[in-house]
């Protein structure tokens, strides 16, 4: 349905273009997605589970909670996992992982790049994610992918703020070259 919106080198009135690549290396752009993923990474998360006559408890004794909170891979911390969702969200509009399961368990969530995903609906109106990345190449169904939509979720992705911001970001690299140039030339 709705196409993901990746900055891949779009350019821009300034005559620049931006990537994520060249978006980070603005000291403001870095600043920026440095403060919002290192805060949402540290919040609290609790998962509740709600009884049958609507009470709300602290889920300690399921497996999902540990994971989430603990560790949700072999490779990850809890606030490192989330600081890496935190910065596809800024960066792409949308973050990824692959459910790893045995049986009917969830035991782990595998981050995979966003740059990497194509999110499309099949016939039947299912999603179905498409991944290139060399670690998990391959189409997914729907229940497979634990995807976190961004800002502008009405679709079936999020949308990228640095596609979005690409005018004011180019304009922001051309400004600092200039400087860098009238500097260099004392």
């Amino acid at each position: 349905m709705d196409p993901i919106v990746r900055p891949t080198g779009t350019s821009t009135v300034a005559r620049k273009t931006v990537t994520v690549d060249s978006a980070m290396q603005l000291s403001t752009v870095w600043a920026c997605i440095r403060l919002i993923s290192e805060t949402v990474a540290t919040l609290p998360l609790v998962l509740y589970e709600t009884s049958d006559d609507g009470q709300r408890t602290v889920a300690n004794q399921d497996p999902l909670h540990a994971l989430l909170l603990r560790a949700p891979n072999f490779d990850n911390t809890a606030v490192e996992f989330w600081e890496g969702v935190a910065i596809s969200l800024c960066l792409f509009g949308n973050a990824y992982a692959r459910k790893e399961m045995i049986g009917a368990r969830l035991i782990s969530l595998t981050p995979l790049s966003a740059d990497k995903m194509t999110v499309s609906r099949n016939t039947q109106g299912a999603l179905v994610y498409r991944y290139s990345g060399k670690e998990a190449k391959g189409e997914y169904r729907e229940e497979q992918i634990f995807h976190v939509r961004g800002f502008g979720g009405a679709g079936d992705t999020g949308l990228s703020p640095i596609a979005f911001a690409r005018q004011t970001i180019g304009t922001a690299i051309a400004t600092d070259e200039m400087a860098t140039s009238l500097f260099a030339g004392g």
